[in-house]
């Protein structure tokens, strides 16, 4: 687990490698990434093979690694499931360690690709005791400070509606709702049906006559009624201001290939820029690519972008493009 924690994907502390964490387990019995903040440097430099500039080096990258993005914290964690797209996900809806300390399956379930049963998952790991102390105690080393990179896309009403009532029905088990009357459900009625359940739906919306309005009334779990209710305040919210906040990449796909030289990015850092952006970052070229971003040796992606007429940007003008979209890059 600690050594996930300092990878290169989750906190990419540097100057921490498997080996050295196995010392720090045996040697000072480190057993949560959260006591790694607090070793001093009478602590590491007995150990084998520590000197006084690799001591300081390692509390330096240990120290640097609290002001790494909250994705990374949060696929650092091992939660079930959550790999590092997820966890960009995840850290666009919560913006905070606080919110994640606190989140509710019910807020995990309206993500595309999340199961009921896997949000209940990840929202049992999140409130296992050991997992709270931890979430606290890394709360109180980041004064809860800790940003994120992205901010969430929130789906449309309507889409939003299917996602939430499907997760409902799932956990409920309501009977005698398919899909196909959810969506003709959620086109016709939107947020309506949560706002106002008594008058959300007519019976031919729905088979065997079963009202969708008795269901959601019926509700007694004061928790999940609630989170509703604040689910579809914030879709509300999200709506009116789409627009407003709309990314510059918004909608757009891209690829990476070869070595980039000039800025030394690494092909993840990168992907994070264009990410910031909007844009998303795919591993291989399609006809709907929006422009291949060739570094020094591309190769097969290279020729595919040719032969598809898709787009292909060198570095540098990669590098000029990227900065006249945001002031953000740097």
């Amino acid at each position: 687990a600690l050594t996930h924690w300092v990878s290169k994907k989750c906190l990419d502390v540097d100057g921490l490698g498997e080996e050295t964490v196995s010392l720090l387990v045996e040697a000072l019995h480190i057993t949560h990434p959260s006591e790694l903040y607090r070793l001093t440097f009478e602590e590491i430099i007995p150990l084998e093979g520590f000197q006084k500039k690799s001591t300081q080096k390692l509390l330096n990258g240990i120290e640097a690694s609290l002001k790494q993005p909250l994705w990374r914290f949060i696929h650092g964690l091992g939660l079930p499931n959550v790999g590092i797209e997820l966890a960009k996900t995840i850290e666009g809806y919560i913006g905070s360690l606080s919110h994640l300390k606190a989140l509710h399956w019910l807020e995990l379930a309206i993500f595309e690709g999340i199961t009921v049963e896997g949000a209940k998952k990840i929202q049992m790991a999140l409130q296992a005791p050991a997992m709270q102390t931890e979430l606290e105690k890394l709360m109180v080393l980041t004064q809860d400070t800790v940003q994120a990179e992205s901010t969430w896309k929130s789906p449309s009403e309507s889409k939003f509606t299917v996602q939430l009532l499907m997760a409902l029905k799932a956990h409920f088990t309501w009977e005698g709702l398919g899909v196909s009357s959810l969506e003709a459900l959620a086109q016709q009625e939107g947020l309506a049906v949560f706002q106002n359940p008594s008058n959300a739906l007519l019976s031919h919306y729905l088979k065997k006559e079963t009202y969708i309005h008795y269901l959601i009334d019926g509700i007694t779990d004061s928790e999940i009624a609630s989170i509703i209710q604040a689910l579809v305040h914030r879709i509300k919210r999200s709506a009116s201001t789409s627009q407003e906040s709309m990314l510059p990449l918004e909608g757009k796909s891209y690829v990476l290939t070869g070595t980039l030289t000039q800025s030394g990015w690494s092909r993840d850092e990168a992907k994070s820029k264009l990410e910031a952006l909007g844009a998303k970052v795919s591993g291989s070229i399609s006809a709907k690519t929006t422009a291949l971003i060739a570094g020094d040796g591309g190769g097969s992606k290279l020729q595919k972008a040719q032969s598809l007429n898709v787009p292909i940007m060198e570095e540098s003008e990669f590098l000029a493009w990227l900065s006249s979209l945001t002031p953000l890059n740097d």
